[in-house]
């Protein structure tokens, strides 16, 4: 009877083996893909600065974490003179030369904090909504297996089908990327770029080259009505499409400040975008646990005369000078506060 039970169990079980088999594949490719210098092949910047040998102090005052509006409106070279104590200029690590997400930003930082420390943490605070998939597509790449379940498992937008669906392209994309790294020696390449650097005081990392829907972005600045000075805008922290960003801005807070750092979030504005409400700005920073830092109405009306946008989401040159410069007074201003 025994052994009548075992067949009977083994032709139950049959039909789910291949299943068992993809399952522990995807397992297997997912996790010989956990390396570090094979998670950062896109990154090689990134790379140097948290992992390359005798890369800079093992302290850094300022690290910088954004998204295109803030790769554009933030310059290490700017800032960094500008928050000079005694004529001293800060060092300054701005890893937010890309287009990606705020998990991201944690993996990063995560990586960072793992090797190094650092005084002050700056982060994008934007709208998800703006994120469009077809150039802020998340990186999953750099996330290990551990990070592309959490990101899944709190991405509210999709259904499980989708999740799943996204799960098999990530895995067949990193195993794709393991074997090219095998046999194309991309990992050594990135180690001997990280080895190359010489200067770490104030470093940006150079973004790639990224198509922008300027029509997209037309149709949605014609969204904000033109009497932008007499509105304010705020979103939902809970909505769905907003529920992965809030987990990961939530989860950057609690890391830095676990870690010791200091932790400010700043928005920078697309243009006509009206002001951020006063409430929905304290309603956030308490939530968080940060502040947060929002260009005023007057310097709005700065930005938005002409020839002050690159596009309807990008500043110029000469506008991003200007707001590093405004953004370390903002910064300047939180630094006596926290000392009074």
């Amino acid at each position: 009877m025994s052994i009548i039970k075992s067949i009977k169990a083994t032709k139950a079980v049959l039909p789910f083996v291949p299943i068992i088999a993809i399952a522990g594949a995807m397992l297997t490719a997912l996790s010989v893909t956990d390396s570090t210098s094979f998670r950062y092949q896109v990154y090689p910047c990134q790379y140097g600065l948290t992992y390359a040998q005798g890369s800079g102090p093992d302290k850094i005052d300022y690290l910088v974490f954004a998204n295109s509006r803030g790769m554009v409106a933030v310059h290490t070279t700017v800032l960094g003179p500008a928050l000079a104590q005694n004529g001293t200029v800060p060092t300054m690590w701005d890893y937010g030369k890309s287009w990606r997400g705020p998990e991201i930003f944690y993996t990063f930082l995560r990586d960072f904090l793992e090797r190094k420390s650092a005084s002050t943490v700056l982060v994008e605070f934007n709208l998800a909504k703006s994120l469009y998939v077809r150039y802020h597509e998340r990186t999953p790449i750099l996330l290990t297996f551990g990070d592309l379940l959490t990101l899944l498992w709190h991405d509210g937008r999709n259904t499980w089908y989708w999740k799943m669906s996204r799960f098999l392209k990530w895995t067949a994309e990193r195993a794709t990327r393991h074997v090219e790294d095998a046999f194309l020696g991309k990992t050594q390449d990135l180690n001997r770029a990280a080895a190359t650097r010489t200067e770490w005081g104030l470093v940006d990392c150079p973004h790639s080259p990224q198509w922008v829907n300027i029509e997209a972005n037309l149709k949605r600045r014609a969204s904000y009505p033109p009497d932008w000075q007499n509105r304010s805008v705020a979103w939902n922290l809970d909505d769905k499409h907003e529920a992965l960003n809030t987990y990961y801005y939530q989860r950057i807070a609690d890391l830095a400040r676990a870690r010791g750092s200091k932790v400010v979030f700043f928005h920078v504005p697309e243009y006509l975008e009206p002001e951020l409400k006063p409430e929905f700005v304290a309603t956030a920073s308490r939530r968080f646990g940060v502040p947060i830092i929002t260009p005023p109405k007057k310097l709005l009306a700065e930005f938005y005369k002409r020839q002050r946008y690159h596009d309807p989401t990008h500043f110029t040159v000469a506008t991003s000078q200007r707001f590093s410069l405004w953004l370390a007074s903002e910064i300047r201003k939180l630094d006596l506060a926290t000392r009074q």
